[in-house]
């Protein structure tokens, strides 16, 4: 008791610390002091998925960055070098993405220990050459340093594809809320990961080696009989997570109200569009779109595959509101030029009746903004 004491005068005598404050409260102190209004080639600045840029000639850029870091994003129990650089990129991508962009290009910054295997740093570019190769866009360069932790910094610069970007804010009162494909694979692969493989404590370099030998077949081949096949393909999604470019492509054919990427849980990510916008939302749980793999997994678990669903992180699918007389024919679209389903989750409501979500048995509970955060 006495050493809590002791912390929490010394947190006090440094001021308020960064976990007290939280990731969404950081970021906004630091957009609302740092900041400007910008300048007229700024089309979109600080607070969307991406940053969207005016140029003299041709279509805007469209930029933005995203870091990966040991011990935070991923874990070298439960990962291989390959994932890491996938990931990075396709983290990268899906914001360009969820702009209504198409990328061109990404530049890489790798901070790794002096003891990783070289093969492991030739791997994690494998995998960012394949993430490239499947979605679009070159390597233009990068940066190499050392660093305690293996850190992968990617940015990427895009191009608009319309003739304006998806922004956050936008959506109006009778909109319907849409999302494409399927929710909670990533989570309950994160979950599998986390109860399956959490390696014994051992020294750096052994682990590092270990990682750099590690393939995919691995985490199919350890896992209980009982959840293996749809285990594996949840395992997959979290670890190898595919960007929405093509159907953000398609979708700037259609004046959307509001857009995002699913990157840190439906749940937060609704949230943002409803404070950007200035709107209430309504979700109706019953139409969440879980995955057909994350249902069984769930049932062996005995978990609930909704609630997985519900704040489901590194998706990356992309949430939108429409109109809903656009919906039909987006649906029809995207199923037919990219596979793709597209499910109606709710509709856009005014401000003063709040943010709810309708459960399958007609009670409503206030919305929580439950997903990941930093801090």
């Amino acid at each position: 008791m006495r050493k809590d004491r002791q912390k929490d005068r010394k947190g006090s005598r440094r001021g308020r610390l960064v976990n007290q404050l939280g990731e969404t409260q950081l970021v906004e102190t630091i957009l609302s002091r740092f900041c400007g209004e910008g300048t007229r080639r700024v089309l979109v600045g600080p607070g969307d998925d991406a940053a969207v840029v005016k140029l003299d000639r041709g279509s805007p850029l469209i930029l933005t960055t995203d870091v990966l870091v040991e011990g935070t994003h991923f874990s070298l129990d439960f990962s291989y070098p390959e994932a890491i650089g996938f990931k990075a990129v396709t983290a990268n991508l899906s914001d360009v993405a969820a702009m209504g962009g198409q990328p061109f290009g990404i530049v890489v910054s790798l901070g790794i220990p002096r003891t990783i295997p070289v093969r492991a740093v030739n791997r994690i570019y494998a995998g960012i050459s394949r993430a490239l190769s499947l979605f679009g866009g070159e390597l233009l360069g990068g940066d190499t340093v050392r660093s305690r932790a293996v850190t992968v910094c990617v940015s990427a610069v895009g191009e608009l594809v319309g003739k304006t970007p998806f922004l956050r804010s936008g959506a109006r009162p009778g909109d319907a809320i849409c999302v494409t494909g399927t929710l909670g694979g990533s989570e309950m692969g994160l979950k599998l990961l986390k109860k399956y493989f959490k390696g014994k404590p051992r020294s750096r370099d052994s682990s590092l080696t270990s990682w750099s030998d590690r393939t995919a077949g691995y985490f199919r081949e350890k896992l209980p009989a009982s959840v293996r096949k749809n285990g594996h393909a949840c395992i997959s999604r979290h670890l190898l997570p595919r960007p929405r470019v093509t159907e953000a492509g398609v979708l700037s054919s259609y004046d959307l109200s509001a857009a995002i990427d699913i990157s840190d849980g439906l749940l937060i990510d609704v949230a943002r569009i409803a404070k950007a916008s200035d709107v209430g939302v309504l979700l109706r749980e019953e139409q969440v779109p879980v995955s057909r793999d994350c249902e069984a997994v769930a049932r062996s678990l005995g978990v609930s595959a909704y609630d997985v669903a519900l704040s489901s992180g590194e998706e990356y699918e992309i949430l939108f509101a429409v109109a809903p007389a656009k919906v039909r024919q987006i649906t029809r679209t995207l199923a037919n030029r990219c596979g793709t389903g597209v499910t109606v989750l709710g509709e856009v409501v005014e401000k003063r009746r709040g943010a709810f979500v309708a459960g399958r048995r007609g009670r409503r509970k206030r919305l929580l903004e439950r997903g990941f955060e930093h801090f």
